[in-house]
C-alpha cells in the first residue's frame, strides 16, 4: 500500500507519459504525410489541434500553477 502513495507522489511523471503518448501517433503521421505531400481537410486539422491541446492539458494537469501580480508579474509552474 505504500508503495501505491509513493506511485502518486510521481503523478506529474506518469501524467508527462500519458500526456506525450496521447498526441504521438497523431502528430507522427501528419508529419510524415506532410513530407509525402498529402493534404489534410480542415476538419482533420482542427482534430489535430484538439487532440495537441487534449495532450497539453493532461501534460499541465498535476502541477501546480500560481499567479502572483503587482509590479513583479509571475507565473509558475510546479509539479
Amino acid at each position: 500500500m505504500n508503495k501505491i502513495w509513493t506511485g502518486l507522489g510521481e503523478k506529474g511523471k506518469v501524467a508527462t507519459i500519458i500526456g506525450m503518448f496521447f498526441a504521438f501517433p497523431a502528430n507522427t503521421k501528419f508529419i510524415i504525410d506532410f513530407y509525402r505531400t498529402i493534404e489534410y481537410s480542415r476538419e482533420s486539422l482542427i482534430n489535430l489541434a484538439v487532440i495537441n491541446v487534449i495532450a497539453m492539458v493532461w501534460f499541465i494537469l498535476p502541477s501546480k500553477i500560481s499567479i502572483k501580480g503587482g509590479k513583479g508579474f509571475e507565473i509558475v509552474v510546479e509539479d
